[in-house]
């Protein structure tokens, strides 16, 4: 399902039969639609304020350079309200973020916004299929993609609800546990996440399903192990609540102690490098200074970077390595990469 942000003015600019020209409210710009216009909400969210470089520029002088942030967390559109001012949802004024649902009205300085969804467009035919091992082939079909013995797209008896949970991640797929598995015989926590390759067999519960590439250009694609897949352009622009990560022309919205730690590992301090293991002790004592955290708290970190990655289409299991024999944490960088921190 795809969301969008459909534009209109201020109630009172609409009774006063002004324009929001006129009105003082927004002009319209390449990145502010007319009323009417819509823009795709994605992971990485559509940024709203006075700032020139901002997905919808409000001109409003009550609106802020950076006022509100819309955003996919997983399947769950929602709003951060990054500035002062206006910032409602329904009537009522965000005093951080909240969730939003389909016909929401978000009403800004000036600008007024509403929430619209439409189902997605039916797969190509590259795509990626799961085989259950006693029969039957089922196409990943949605992201994201569930597989339990709930209310999930695809339901298996005896399993917990979401037991399964994959995610596009461009041409690849990633998968997050919601239980105890198995992946290629290897035994993994709920909550894990995994990047999947075509083959891959994972069992919950004593019954395996096969993730397997459907159609020449992915499989062939997957099969090419000699293709370098390490990001060559990765910044991290923070807001002021939170920041976005663009790795390669896709974004993800982060809240702040995520975003901290791609922070660090970015830029981290002397001697290290980006791309290197940052040794716990560093990230420890930059994320937690003075407090009683241990490498547990790391791995929880880590483990939410991964999953607002991948819902967002970036491979978050391949790019935040956690390496707890060397303990360290790394993003991995093509050698030749840049990396910003903004």
């Amino acid at each position: 399902m795809t969301y969008w942000l459909s534009t209109s003015s201020t109630q009172a600019e609409r009774a006063a039969g002004q324009s929001p020209a006129e009105a003082g409210g927004t002009a319209p710009t390449a990145r502010d639609p007319r009323p009417g216009a819509r823009v795709a909400v994605s992971s990485g969210g559509v940024l709203i304020g006075r700032a020139p470089d901002c997905d919808i520029v409000l001109t409003d002088e009550r609106a802020s350079r950076r006022h509100a942030l819309v955003h996919m967390a997983g399947d769950e559109p929602r709003v951060v309200r990054l500035g002062k001012g206006r910032t409602e949802v329904g009537g009522e004024q965000v005093e951080s973020e909240r969730a939003l649902a389909a016909d929401d009205l978000i009403a800004l300085p000036g600008l007024e916004l509403t929430l619209v969804h439409e189902d997605d467009a039916p797969p190509t035919e590259d795509d990626w299929v799961l085989r259950k091992l006693d029969g039957g082939v089922f196409g990943v079909s949605s992201s994201p993609y569930t597989v339990g013995g709930g209310d999930d797209a695809l339901r298996i008896d005896g399993w917990p609800p979401r037991a399964l949970t994959f995610w596009r991640t461009g041409s690849g797929l990633s998968v997050e546990l919601g239980t105890d598995a198995r992946i290629d015989g290897e035994a993994l926590a709920g909550g894990h996440v995994a990047t999947c390759a075509s083959g891959a067999r994972i069992e919950v519960g004593g019954e395996t399903i096969q993730v397997l590439a459907f159609g020449g250009m992915l499989a062939s694609t997957v099969a090419d192990e000699s293709t370098d897949r390490r990001p060559r352009a990765v910044r991290l622009a923070f807001l002021p609540r939170g920041a976005r990560l663009y790795v390669d022309g896709c974004a993800a919205y982060l809240p702040e102690r995520r975003a901290e730690l791609l922070s660090l590992l970015l830029a981290p301090p002397e001697p290290h490098r980006p791309g290197e293991l940052i040794p716990d002790d560093v990230v420890l004592e930059r994320l937690w200074p003075r407090q009683t955290k241990t490498t547990n708290d790391i791995h929880v970190l880590v483990h939410r970077i991964r999953k607002s990655l991948v819902s967002a289409g970036i491979d978050g299991a391949a790019l935040v390595e956690r390496d707890s024999r060397a303990g360290g944490t790394r993003f991995v960088l093509h050698p030749e990469a840049s990396a910003a921190v903004e």
